[in-house]
């Protein structure tokens, strides 16, 4: 693939709109996640001892596959494991075929990307509710409980909690 059709892919991928299932008043593109997410993951792989290059990448890349499959919406995902996995191999699929450059993560790296992608998330639904926007409170509430499995695993998971739960 050229590098202008690459290029292309991810900045299509990167101007998909988030969370279109919940009603919000912030505008919440991949490309806005993606960016919070791989600051996040950097600082978590830091606290965490890991060297963040690869998990940077992949979360600035990790929902670009969106641009051209769309996006699944979790309660979709929750919903069925038919559909979860059917969507999680299209995923895998468009990675590696669409995506030259994107990395094969250990599964540390690979949890620490998930914890940054869902801490963002909450993060997201922080913002709005700040705002008055109570439709992402069981989002956030979704947010929370994911996490809990990861907080005895990695340094850092406690304070993004704490975080979430404070309503200043």
């Amino acid at each position: 693939m050229l590098i202008i059709e690459q290029i292309k892919t991810y900045r299509k991928g990167l101007r998909v709109e988030r969370l279109h299932t919940v009603p919000h008043a912030l505008s919440y593109s991949n490309g806005h996640h993606s960016a919070n997410v791989a600051l996040l993951a950097h600082e978590l792989c830091l606290l965490n001892g890991l060297s963040s290059s690869s998990v940077v990448l992949a979360a600035l890349m990790h929902d670009i596959h969106e641009g051209e499959l769309g996006d699944l919406p979790a309660p979709a995902k929750r919903k069925s494991l038919v559909l979860r996995v059917e969507y999680e191999i299209l995923e895998n699929d468009f990675n590696k075929i669409e995506l030259n450059s994107y990395p094969d993560l250990h599964p540390q790296e690979a949890d620490i990307l998930r914890i940054a992608d869902i801490a963002e998330l909450g993060m997201h639904c922080k913002d709005e509710l700040a705002m008055g926007n109570t439709n992402c409170e069981d989002v956030l509430l979704n947010v929370m409980n994911y996490l809990q499995d990861y907080r005895k695993d990695y340094k850092g998971v406690d304070n993004i909690l704490v975080y979430l739960a404070y309503r200043g």
